[in-house]
């Protein structure tokens, strides 16, 4: 009896003690969780579809593969008008990682009619491995002749193997913080062999208003992306020595490029005008100081012209930064050239009259001849 007794006392000793370390138990068993942070927005595009735009983080410690993200559609009245779905542009996500996603109502009658929507997500984990081994070596964003936006750059496979369908994605945030577009694109070629370095083109489908800075990662069948890559836009200050010259005057032209407050070397800077004039030189690279200087002849002008005065700025690893200046171009006036007509018909006549006179008095002065 004092054996089954005894028994008894440590079976429950044990089981109290599970129930008190069943909490933490639970917290080692891991687990990936995906989330909709609130950097998402929408809104109704250039086309008149209305476009859900955001990003999904894995919260949890485990790797999480087909992240799928729900939108519902409402009216003003908070009747549903459409639900729609997509997946994360990244097919796996290791633990606090973050992709973005892109959902659009493909009618613009139900467009036109959204007020609100709301969002939920749902995961599988992905039992694998997948090393962070791929690295984006180097990126720049800009608007092509079509007003589309595009990034290129570089990505590196680091391992000892080929990365096969490597693929590279891109978020485009607003001042806020709030995404405002998204894209994906694979390296030419999409396999990259061990110790590579292939390129990739990135080009968003709607431009990305107002977006100040832009982040990518990468992934391939194998690898993920050693860190995620951000880039940020390039300040530009533009500076003229005066707003106001005449035909064919000379403006001096000041660029200084930095990165927020810190200068930034071997920028390179593009000045454009709107209308006529020269640019001595039109391009080159800022110094040491993230300065870069020109001079602007303006063009000769009948009338008073308003001309704009563009100067962008360019370098890897960040976002184009532009500024601009007008300047206004005064023509010589028209009393101006009447007051030199008249000055340089009287100064002709004059000429004319007192050469008549030196002819006429030399005829006077000239000794007859005897007959």
């Amino acid at each position: 009896m004092k054996e089954i007794f005894k028994r008894k006392v440590l079976f429950a000793i044990l089981f109290s003690v599970l129930i008190f370390l069943r909490p933490s138990l639970e917290k080692i068993v891991a687990s990936g969780q995906a989330t909709i942070p609130p950097t998402h927005l929408g809104f109704v595009d250039k086309l008149g579809y209305y476009r859900v735009v955001g990003e999904v983080v894995n919260i949890g410690d485990k790797n999480i593969r087909y992240v799928k993200v729900n939108a519902t559609f409402y009216n003003i009245g908070n009747t549903v008008i459409a639900n729609r779905s997509s997946y994360a542009m990244l097919d796996v996500l290791l633990p606090g990682r973050k992709a973005p996603f892109e959902i659009v109502l493909g009618n613009k009658t139900a467009s036109a009619l959204v007020d609100h929507y709301s969002l939920n997500v749902s995961s599988d984990e992905y039992q694998g491995e997948k090393p962070s081994i791929l690295q984006i070596m180097q990126s720049i964003t800009f608007i092509d002749e079509a007003g589309f936006q595009k990034v290129n750059g570089t990505v590196k496979n680091l391992a000892t193997s080929n990365a096969t369908y490597v693929k590279v994605v891109a978020t485009f945030y607003n001042p806020q913080g709030k995404v405002v577009g998204a894209t994906y694109g694979y390296t030419k070629p999409s396999t990259i062999m061990p110790s590579h370095t292939e390129l990739f083109e990135l080009e968003l489908g709607q431009k990305a208003d107002n977006f100040s800075s832009y982040s990518l990662a990468a992934e391939s069948m194998e690898y993920a992306a050693v860190s995620p890559h951000a880039a940020t836009t390039l300040t530009v200050s533009l500076t003229l020595n005066t707003t106001i010259v005449n035909s064919g005057a000379n403006v001096s032209v000041q660029v200084h490029v930095a990165n927020v407050t810190l200068p930034v070397k071997d920028a390179a800077v593009q000045l454009v005008s709107d209308k006529d004039g020269v640019f001595n030189p039109q391009s080159g690279y800022t110094n040491s100081d993230g300065n870069f200087t020109a001079t602007f002849t303006a063009p000769t002008v009948t009338q008073q012209t308003l001309i704009t005065i563009r100067a962008n700025a360019t370098k890897a690893g960040f976002i184009v930064g532009q500024s601009q200046k007008q300047i206004t171009v005064k023509p010589i006036s028209t009393l101006d050239l009447t007051f030199w007509t008249y000055f340089a018909v009287g100064v002709l006549a004059i000429a004319i009259i007192g050469g008549g006179i030196v002819i006429a008095r030399r005829k006077r002065h000239r000794p007859k001849k005897d007959k």
